[in-house]
């Protein structure tokens, strides 16, 4: 598969990845009408009935974007 011309085409993007991923992601779940905290620690956080309590606030489901370690604290 790899050995025929192009079989292996090596596409390099030209924008920055936050451009080309992040941002339009954030966009796109903003105008679904989440709710997003980036940069936040979060202190407290349990399973509460239909969703999740986050530092006190009500939560229908979260995203933790973080290492194991951070998340098991």
């Amino acid at each position: 598969a790899f050995a025929s011309p192009g079989g292996a085409d090596l596409l390099l993007p030209t924008v920055d990845l936050s451009a080309l991923v992040v941002d339009p992601a954030l966009a796109w779940l903003r105008r679904q009408g989440a709710d997003l905290r980036l940069g936040s620690r979060v202190v407290a956080l349990a399973r509460a009935a239909g969703g999740w309590q986050v530092d006190g606030s009500a939560a229908d489901a979260i995203v933790l974007a973080c290492t194991s370690a951070e998340a098991a604290r």
